[in-house]
């Protein structure tokens, strides 16, 4: 029997991230064995999995508070679980509320722990660096600026580069993705990502789609096309959209191309930001959560942006619209006045064309398993 892995992820981009990683230590280990916590993703990669996190997807307190008692039974069940195991080593992948609290308890077992896809402890909560330090015996970051973070601690820091560039590619061309939707040369496309969470699409998509009207009445603009994250939020999305007098498509499997093609995105601040500046597509970044999680974020978070795009960049490139600021007339209002601007539309385009080298070489999830098998014994 080769080495035995322990992997928990949380959301579905962890979920996805956590599979590339399986499947390239099985290439370098083939009787590698993994059980864990994750996802469906997880699950087809070979991992036994024991709890699917990614089915109660949340964000916000007061949203992680209506579901604590699942939270605990899962967590405790875990520790269980590793301390009858004793797996070679024990990989979190980010979800930091779950993973750095379980990786107390694993070091205490006297278990290695690596934790991939570093927690953004440098935007909500500085403090938690040198805590990080202690409950790890080797950190991958996927920034190159994260590194830095930790320069004052002892931990094991390595920059791996972002596995999003492996798996940034569109599957039509340009051509195909608009004959495949009907949309009419010449004129705009705008695309909708609402983000992969329930609650997400919820507050978000009525919002967008308003905005779409306005767009409409006052622009001209009359094609759109919304991104769906899952098979369980597209009737959800249906809803919605039919709730709209416009004509606008939803695609399941061609979220990249939406990102690449459109001539503009509105999108809810997460890991799409970042994957449509991979892109270079101009984008708006919306986002509304409970006025409680609203108000403790406010206090907790010590950066100027949201959006992992301005983060990345140092700047606000895109604009950000958040809480009271992300309503219909708002977002129409900065979209049209982007689209309309050529100047300002290209020295956009231009900045988030950097995004791409910030984010490092691919192969990012290769050299992270050879990290996990180096770690795992050989």
């Amino acid at each position: 029997m080769g080495n035995r892995y322990f992997i928990v992820a949380g959301e579905h981009s962890g979920d996805l991230h956590a599979s590339n990683l399986v499947k390239q230590i099985r290439e370098r280990d083939p009787s590698a064995v993994f059980s864990g916590v994750g996802g469906p993703l997880m699950e087809k990669s070979g991992v036994k999995l024991h709890y699917d996190l990614t089915a109660v997807s949340v964000i916000g307190f007061i949203e992680v508070l209506k579901n604590i008692k699942y939270f605990r039974k899962v967590f405790f069940s875990v520790v269980n679980i590793i301390r009858s195991d004793s797996p070679d080593l024990v990989i979190l992948v980010d979800y930091p509320g779950f993973n750095m609290r379980l990786a107390k308890f694993v070091k205490k077992m006297g278990i290695k722990v690596l934790y991939y896809i570093s927690p953004q402890i440098w935007a909500w909560k500085p403090g938690r660096v040198k805590k990080m330090a202690e409950i790890a015996d080797k950190l991958m970051v996927i920034f190159p600026f994260e590194k830095e973070y930790y320069k004052k601690t002892s931990l094991d820091v390595e920059f791996v580069g972002h596995p999003l560039v492996d798996i940034l590619e569109t599957r039509l061309s340009k051509e195909e993705f608009w004959d495949k939707f009907g949309f009419l040369p010449g004129e705009k496309v705008i695309g909708l990502l609402p983000g992969s969470r329930e609650n997400e699409i919820k507050k978000l998509l009525p919002v967008m789609l308003k905005a779409c009207r306005i767009l409409y009445e006052n622009c001209g603009i009359r094609q759109y096309i919304v991104g769906c994250a899952s098979e369980e939020l597209e009737p959800m999305i249906r809803r919605e959209i039919g709730k709209s007098s416009l004509k606008i498509e939803i695609s399941m499997d061609l979220t990249f191309d939406i990102m690449k093609y459109s001539d503009f995105i509105i999108a809810s601040s997460g890991t799409a930001t970042l994957q449509t500046g991979f892109f270079g597509t101009p984008m708006i970044i919306v986002y509304k959560v409970s006025w409680f999680t609203y108000f403790l974020g406010k206090k907790m978070i010590k950066i100027p942006y949201i959006g992992l795009a301005n983060v990345v960049l140092g700047e606000k490139v895109v604009p950000e619209l958040i809480q009271n600021g992300a309503i219909p007339a708002e977002i129409a209002r900065q979209v049209s006045d982007i689209m309309n601007n050529k100047r300002k539309y290209a020295e956009i385009k231009m900045k988030l064309g950097k995004i791409k080298g910030l984010l490092g070489e691919s192969g990012a999830n290769k050299r992270a398993a050879e990290i996990a098998i180096n770690m795992a014994g050989g």
